[in-house]
């Protein structure tokens, strides 16, 4: 089978260390995981990325436990995995929306999702080759500790350190993004919007699609919206007819509109987007995705580091 959509991967590992009530290393989760999915096989679990060395499926476990950090249910312990007391209300929630019933009993018990919700319970990626990244490969970004000594004002503040990591990074990504071809592109917004909180994300880009590559829902306890997405990977700037494109065609069949580009648009394209009267089409840019991607820690890591310095008080005596 092709692998599961990520927002499944998300509710298996949210179950499971729920169920595991401690915190565990991720490789203790693998297994757990696996088992609510019968459909996988050994070529799917064993498949690796292009570097010849990480693992699809396990990668996408990785991911799983980024997005669950993005809707605050886990600890921030660097190294191991544990859900905090939002994690449970989380999990009724999802496995309610998904139709299960006597959901308590669900989770204190043994059976799997499969056994729960019905053997076909998952829904499958759209098919790609399973050494493609399915996901952004994370870049590391290194923040200095908040313990360490003042320096001098001569030397680099810890601001300016970070601003040159981000401009460097930010560079990084758009190079990775403008490196894509059009599936991986397509692929890659709908894995942002599964990290941003966005549910039953499905890539639909095709010819004849009326304009939208991505479909997904918002979905809180008190609202719902359904959201439609144009994703375009080019070098030149997105004019006003692509986006009255979108509009046209789908402002009365969804809630939301979005388009997202890995260049820019023109000042006409954002005028006819916010045009008064009309429903608005949320525009992205290249390097706004980019940035997005570096607040919200989505394919990039933050790792602490020290700096080492004499104590010249114990000099001065």
């Amino acid at each position: 089978m092709a692998l599961p959509r990520y927002s499944d991967v998300d509710l298996a590992l949210l179950l499971e260390l729920t169920r595991l009530g401690r915190p565990v290393r991720p490789h203790e989760t693998y297994d757990h995981v696996t088992r609510h999915f019968p459909h996988l096989t050994d070529e799917d679990t064993t498949a690796v990325r292009r570097d010849g060395r990480t693992r699809v499926w396990t990668n996408m476990i990785h991911w799983a436990r980024d997005h669950l950090r993005v809707q605050n249910v886990l600890n921030e312990d660097r190294g191991v995995w544990s859900v905090n007391s939002a994690a449970r209300p989380l999990l009724e929630r999802w496995l309610t929306a998904r139709g299960g019933a006597n959901v308590t009993a669900f989770i204190t018990s043994n059976a799997t999702l499969a056994e729960y919700l019905g053997a076909n319970w998952a829904r499958s990626l759209r098919a790609r080759s399973p050494n493609q990244p399915r996901r952004p490969s994370a870049i590391p970004i290194a923040v200095e500790s908040s313990a360490q000594a003042a320096r001098p004002d001569s030397e680099p503040t810890l601001a300016g350190i970070l601003t040159g990591q981000e401009n460097t990074l930010r560079e990084e990504l758009l190079g990775r993004l403008r490196g894509m071809d059009d599936q991986e592109f397509e692929n890659f917004v709908a894995r942002i919007l599964d990290a941003l909180g966005f549910r039953d994300t499905t890539v639909v880009g095709r010819p004849g699609d009326g304009g939208v590559d991505v479909k997904c829902v918002l979905r809180n306890v008190l609202v719902e919206a359904t959201v439609a997405v144009q994703v375009k990977r080019q070098v030149s700037n997105v004019g006003p007819k692509e986006i009255s494109y979108l509009r046209d065609r789908w402002a009365r069949r969804v809630d939301k509109l979005l388009f997202v580009t890995t260049s820019d648009y023109t000042a006409g394209a954002r005028e006819v987007a916010g045009e008064d009267g009309l429903k608005p089409v949320v525009v992205v840019n290249g390097t706004e995705l980019a940035d997005l991607m570096i607040r919200e820690r989505i394919g990039v890591l933050s790792e602490a580091v020290q700096r080492l310095h004499l104590d010249e008080d114990f000099f001065s005596v």
